[in-house]
């Protein structure tokens, strides 16, 4: 039988031209989860939301914290995407 853990917090802030936008509530992620395809979908997310505004600046960043509130992960907004 395979090892089980817990679902853990994580908090998925936002830096962007408009400064950080910190997640104060946090997501608890179970372990079978990828906490970098989340921060990746998060990051499609804010983008798609911007240029629906008209806007598109792929100079942001999804910064993954732990339940300690240490940065575990960071994922850009160019990384988060294939333009063609």
């Amino acid at each position: 039988m395979a090892d089980t853990y817990p679902p853990r917090s994580y908090y998925f802030h936002v830096r962007n031209g408009q400064g950080l936008i910190r997640d104060e509530e946090g997501q608890m992620v179970s372990p079978d989860k990828s906490i970098r395809q989340i921060a990746i979908e998060g990051a499609r997310s804010v983008m798609a939301a911007d240029v629906l505004e008209g806007f598109l600046d792929l100079s942001g960043q999804i910064e993954v914290d732990d339940d300690r509130h240490a940065t575990i992960l960071t994922v850009r907004f160019d990384e988060a995407i294939v333009m063609k």
